[in-house]
């Protein structure tokens, strides 16, 4: 389905905390900016949005809708997209422009990756432990790799990863480290336990470099960006 059963966006009363729920098929959120509702529609970072009026950060909206059935969030985002686009006569172009990413490159150490039988299922399985996150990958390229790594390591990476290696074909390997929220905590001397972990207190940095002889690299990148063209403002009796 591409449109809710029911939906509705109307201008938030004054005065209204910003809350709600996703589920069900339902969505319900209340006191949301523009802005917000956008990135959540699109799945956008803030930076990946650009242009919009003054309006974009201060007019709040109430947005409830039901899917035709019970769907994940993210089967209904072409659904809620279509509810923005109706309400507000919203439309916009895409664009690359530099943002911040981590590049992910080969390191000064010799790749450290183990060619994939291609008979294997492409897949990657995180696994916390006693103070370590064990990832192990088979038969992923390091364009699945670059994907995948930012809910993997929580914490860490705070941006999108793009494949700069220049590597072909897909791989077997594993990644172990500690978790950031542990490492701090050892910095500030709270957890002295993590020294005596098997990665020695490895930050994901450190294990993709020691372990599989990659770095990830902060720089920009040109990447797409949403471009707002039109956006009709609600009035506040909507």
């Amino acid at each position: 389905p591409t449109e809710f059963e029911v939906g509705e966006i109307k201008v938030s009363k004054p005065g209204g905390n910003q809350n709600g729920t996703i589920s069900g098929g339902r969505i319900e959120v209340f006191g949301i900016t523009m802005k917000d509702l956008l990135t959540l529609a699109y799945d956008l970072e803030d930076n990946m949005l650009t242009g919009g009026p003054k309006w974009l950060d201060t007019d709040h909206f109430d947005v409830i809708a039901k899917a035709p059935s019970v769907l994940p969030f993210d089967n209904m985002r072409v659904m809620l997209q279509n509810l923005v686009v109706h309400c507000f006569k919203f439309t916009f172009h895409n664009e690359d422009q530099p943002l911040p990413v981590f590049a992910l490159t080969l390191g000064k150490r010799t790749a450290k990756l183990k060619d994939a039988d291609p008979s294997n299922r492409s897949a990657c399985t995180r696994t916390p432990g006693d103070g370590i996150v064990t990832y192990a990958c088979k038969n992923t390229t390091m364009a699945q790799l670059a994907e995948k790594v930012r809910s993997a390591a929580t914490g860490y990476i705070t941006h999108p990863v793009v494949d700069l290696t220049g590597l072909k074909g897909a791989f077997d390997f594993e990644i172990v480290w500690t978790p950031n929220q542990l490492i701090a905590a050892a910095a500030r001397g709270a957890d002295p336990a993590v020294a005596s972990t098997p990665t020695g207190g490895l930050t994901f940095f450190e294990a993709i470099d020691k372990q599989l002889g990659l770095k990830l690299v902060s720089q920009k990148y040109p990447q797409p960006v949403m471009v707002i063209d039109h956006l009709e403002r609600l009035p506040a009796d909507n």
